[in-house]
């Protein structure tokens, strides 16, 4: 119906199909419309976006979904997220064709909460499942492919390295992150072995958030040490480089000059919780998120 409404007259933007809203609809979209949508990927709400009205440990702690973000009950939140992951596992990840049972699924997602920020290693999860390697594999491409989950892809070029290959894998949103984990505040959020990671998953999508849609982003690891969390290309070159660092007070590895050495960057920025942005040395910038984003944007 839509196709031929289209055909009729066509203007650009009179019908939003929310993907999100109906994963079934999505997919007839891109069976019947091509050469007539365009996809526009949607992320939770960015730092530059709400201008200081939701403070970024806030967008931090509980994310970037608008109903939770804009609500300041507590348990209001909570119940939000109760019912969102409900709703992913029993109605719209099956009608994107996962049949798993329910709690199979809900086991995943919080392994994978647990492992937020790490390589992935499907063999063990799959021993911890009971489930084969491939099914663990498949299960966790829903959870992709459901805007739940982001893999990021290793940058390799120099097959003489001893590369890991694996991708690493972040939620999305840190406040769906959180409600896993089991954090409810800032204290518990700090006071959590996976507070550095998180700080790395909210990175991560902040900055997906404020990109050109065909940007790829990268990370960097070799097996000898030499790491760079993030790597931006856009159009065959690096355009960005960056370390994640908690700490407002941050310190870089051997290994982090041996990567740009790897990969000929000249400049690395590290981001920090902080406002403050200073020279960390010749090749080193330390900055806070919020002028990260403002670089890439301008």
């Amino acid at each position: 119906m839509i196709r031929s409404l289209v055909d009729e007259h066509r203007i650009s933007g009179r019908f939003v199909i929310l993907g999100s809203a109906s994963p079934e609809l999505l997919k007839q979209s891109s069976e019947s419309l091509a050469g007539r949508i365009n996809y526009l990927e949607m992320y939770p709400l960015n730092l530059l976006e709400v201008n200081d009205q939701i403070p970024l440990t806030s967008l931090w702690l509980y994310g970037g979904f608008p109903e939770p973000a804009l609500n300041e009950s507590i348990k209001y939140k909570q119940s939000w997220y109760a019912s969102f992951i409900h709703s992913y596992i029993q109605r719209d990840l099956p009608s994107l064709g996962l049949t798993a049972n329910p709690n199979i699924t809900r086991q995943l997602m919080m392994m994978l909460a647990s492992l937020n920020g790490a390589i992935v290693n499907y063999s063990t999860l799959a021993k911890s499942l009971g489930l084969s390697m491939p099914t663990v594999k498949t299960y966790t491409g829903y959870f992709v492919n459901a805007f739940l989950v982001t893999e990021l892809p290793l940058w390799h070029i120099n097959v003489k390295k001893r590369l890991v290959k694996s991708p690493k894998i972040y939620f999305r949103d840190t406040g769906m992150l959180h409600y896993l984990l089991g954090i409810k505040g800032m204290e518990g959020l700090y006071g959590n072995i996976a507070v550095g990671s998180s700080w790395e998953s909210f990175v991560v999508h902040q900055v997906k958030a404020v990109l050109h849609i065909d940007d790829e982003l990268y990370f960097y690891r070799t097996q000898d040490g030499a790491e760079i969390d993030l790597l931006i290309r856009r159009e065959n070159r690096w355009i960005a480089a960056a370390e994640i660092k908690l700490s407002r007070s941050p310190k870089l590895t051997k290994g982090t000059y041996i990567a740009m050495e790897d990969l000929g960057i000249d400049k690395l920025y590290i981001i920090t919780p902080g406002e403050d942005s200073y020279v960390y040395d010749s090749k080193v910038q330390v900055v806070g998120l919020r002028g990260f984003l403002e670089k890439l944007v301008e």
